[in-house]
This record gives C-alpha cells, sequence and structure tokens, in this order.
C-alpha cells in the first residue's frame, strides 16, 4: 500500500517582528514568527534562523575541512562548527541541533541536515577558502 498526500502544507509566518536586542545576541524562538502555518498531516518542526546567520552569528572562516577532489581538482571545502559552547554559544546549538536532526530519525531531518551541510560547504568553498587563497 503506498499513500501519498497531494496537500501542500501553508506556512504563513510575520514580515514585521521587532526583537528587542539586550545585547548583540539574542535567542528568539520559531513560534514568534508563525501565524498560522498548517499542514493538513500536522506540522511536525518549525525552525527559523536569520538570513544572515553565517555572516552575523557564528565566524565560519575560523575551522573548515577539505570535503573532496575531483579529477579536474575542483575542490569543495566544509565549515566545521564549534561544539564547545563555552568557546562559542551559537555555533554549539547549531552543531547540536545538526547532530539531533542527523541521528534521531525526525521526519524530515535528514533533508533539513542536508541543506545545512550544503550551505556550510558552500559558504566554506566559495567565501571562506577562496579569500584565504
Amino acid at each position: 500500500m503506498k499513500v501519498k498526500d497531494y496537500t501542500k502544507p501553508v506556512a504563513i509566518c510575520d514580515k514585521g517582528v521587532t526583537v528587542g536586542l539586550s545585547s548583540k545576541k539574542v535567542w528568539v524562538d520559531a513560534s514568534t514568527f508563525d501565524e498560522g502555518s498548517w499542514d493538513n498531516c500536522g506540522v511536525n518542526l518549525l525552525l527559523a534562523r536569520r538570513v544572515d546567520w553565517y555572516e552575523a552569528c557564528v565566524d565560519l572562516c575560523d575551522d573548515y575541512v577539505w570535503c573532496c577532489t575531483n579529477e579536474h581538482y575542483d575542490t569543495l571545502y566544509c565549515s566545521k562548527l564549534e561544539t564547545d559552547k563555552h568557546i562559542d554559544e551559537v555555533e554549539a546549538h547549531y552543531a547540536k541541533y545538526l547532530d539531533w536532526l542527523c541521528n534521531d530519525y525526525v521526519d524530515c531531518g535528514p533533508i533539513i541536515y542536508n541543506a545545512w551541510q550544503y550551505q556550510l560547504a558552500k559558504y566554506a568553498t566559495l567565501e571562506v577558502h577562496r579569500s584565504s587563497v
């Protein structure tokens, strides 16, 4: 038996949320931006992050690794997130969350995990490594 859900989820979010800053970095719950998102199967995961999170919230230039090279010597790198919250609280939060997405078999976890890994590789390859050469 194969069951398909042909009804797309509806994401509705605030366009004008004002966040008061008490320091350079603040935590805001993702539900703050939700204005009635729904799915006939139930919305099981609601995520929010800054669009410029890799520039404004973390330093992805301080640690990156080689991922692979092809026969044309095109090389991909990937930024590594700090896992120690005493060194970088935000990077450690993202690293812990990515670990959860990858290992806890949450619905859509692998897709979201791979999207984050793609962004980390893209940033390290196009921005970090290119500027250090």
